[in-house]
């Protein structure tokens, strides 16, 4: 780990490099990613460290205290970062960069979208990010908690909010609203998404169904074992002991994803996964949770079957898709 005091250096970080930086007191260094580096930066006190995205790389910025890093993100790069405490992290995107923004506390950072660029920041406790988009940028912007993000959106720009979103939008933006009630002055085309039901779910997920069945995802960990040491074993259909139907967004069920990577996401420790069938009358949603990208179910209706990261079958693995006739 490198730390940075009062001086403020100049670091570059080439492809594959994972050097962590922490920036303390008043410093300001200079941090570049290259290619598929992933240096880790934090910023401390009322440090303000400058850090450029070029290429595939995926920088880790953490803001805490009063700094302000100033992060830009070029190319297909997708940084991540975090504010917490009252940080006013600075985040520009350029290109086709997926920056990843998660605000927390009563931080306030200030995000411009610019090119087709595809933010994507999460507002919790009592933050209040900014958002301003520009040009065909896809900026993507939840409110949770008592969060208050604003978004300003111009040109043709495709907005997607969801939750307590202050918006305020020229004629030309199309604002998709995924949830809750955010509040809307303007913009050309706003529709809301209906995934209020397993089917329309699905849809929105672009879910493979059949005959009545979806094909959902699981990630687990070496011995088919999942979080909760619920057996997946290949060619075994697990059911919940304690399924309680829509009680719960949490629990009482077994819960599937879209996707390996979204399944993924709720396990870090998971090194296999699973594609399961269920019953889409077996299924619950709730689109308006704090998970909306998982559901849940009763029972995996049909034998499961182990793939691999992209959701492709492993070697010798039974796949039970599409279902055949009962």
């Amino acid at each position: 780990m490198q730390t940075v005091g009062t001086e403020s250096p100049n670091i570059v970080v080439a492809a594959g490099g994972s050097l962590s930086i922490v920036a303390w007191e008043s410093s300001q260094p200079h941090v570049e990613a290259w290619e598929s580096s992933q240096p880790h930066v934090e910023a401390r006190e009322s440090s303000q460290p400058h850090v450029v995205a070029w290429g595939s790389s995926q920088p880790h910025v953490v803001a805490w205290g009063s700094s302000q890093p100033h992060v830009v993100a070029r190319g297909s790069s997708q940084p991540h970062v975090v504010a917490w405490g009252s940080s006013q992290p600075h985040v520009g995107a350029w290109g086709s960069s997926q920056p990843h923004v998660v605000a927390w506390g009563s931080s306030q950072p200030h995000v411009v979208a610019r090119g087709s660029s595809q933010p994507h920041v999460v507002a919790w406790g009592s933050s209040q990010p900014h958002v301003v988009a520009r040009g065909s940028s896809q900026p993507h912007v939840e409110a949770w908690g008592s969060s208050q993000p604003h978004v300003e959106a111009r040109g043709t720009v495709q907005l997607s909010v969801r939750g307590a979103v202050a918006v305020v939008a020229s004629a030309m933006v199309a604002i998709c609203v995924l949830g809750g009630n955010p509040t809307i002055d303007g913009g050309g085309f706003v529709t809301r998404v209906d995934r209020s039901t397993p089917e329309k779910w699905c849809e929105y997920y672009g879910i493979e169904m059949a005959d009545g069945y979806a094909l959902l995802y699981k990630a687990v960990r070496d011995d088919y074992l999942s979080r909760y040491k619920m057996s997946y074993a290949p060619g075994t259909c697990p059911e919940a002991p304690d399924w309680d139907g829509p009680a719960r967004e949490c629990g009482g069920g077994l819960h599937f994803s879209p996707c390996v990577a979204m399944a993924r996401a709720f396990d870090d420790e998971a090194t296999r996964y699973l594609a399961c069938p269920v019953l889409l009358a077996e299924m619950v949603v709730h689109p308006d949770g704090n998970y909306p990208e998982k559901c849940k179910a009763k029972r995996v209706a049909l034998p499961c079957w182990e793939v691999d990261e992209d959701g492709t079958a492993v070697a010798d693995a039974v796949v039970n898709w599409p279902p055949k006739e009962r």
